[in-house]
């Protein structure tokens, strides 16, 4: 049920959703012309930190490299469709993304969710199992919260 159905329009709820789809949107620097497509877990902090360094954002030292309110950073999200796709199509523009190794990431995303101490997660502490749940689930495994107090 939404607005439509004579439900009040929840401003929270629709700015967490901007929120989130600016954080998925790549970065754009149009004095620079770069495009700065961020994978999760592919060091999308730092890389959004030297971004806001690059652009002059004198606290780019600062943790608001996730919160696009704050972090001085244009995302593609933020442009109207025509510019978004001028600008994406400009010959001088660079758009470049950061990939990890996937099998180090695997390993990494084991690591990560079973051997923390003092916390538990619903995932087989054998990389073997671990690498089936992988395969047979979802890659989403990768992305569930590590630190789920028991």
């Amino acid at each position: 049920m939404g607005a439509d159905a004579g439900e009040p329009f929840d401003v929270a709820r629709a700015m967490h959703g901007l929120q989130h789809k600016l954080t998925l949107s790549p970065v754009v620097s149009a004095p620079k012309n770069f495009i700065y497509c961020g994978i999760p877990k592919c060091g999308v902090s730092r890389w959004r930190r030297l971004l806001r360094r690059i652009e002059g954002n004198p606290d780019w030292r600062d943790n608001k490299a996730h919160r696009p309110q704050d972090s001085g950073l244009v995302y593609l999200a933020n442009l109207s469709a025509s510019d978004a796709h001028a600008f994406a199509n400009a010959p001088a523009t660079l758009s470049f993304v950061v990939v990890r190794n996937p099998f180090t990431r695997l390993l990494s995303g084991w690591l990560d969710k079973t051997q923390v101490q003092g916390f538990h997660m619903q995932l087989s502490s054998n990389f073997t199992e671990f690498v089936q749940q992988v395969r047979c689930c979802s890659w989403r495994v990768l992305c569930l919260p590590s630190r789920i107090l028991v």
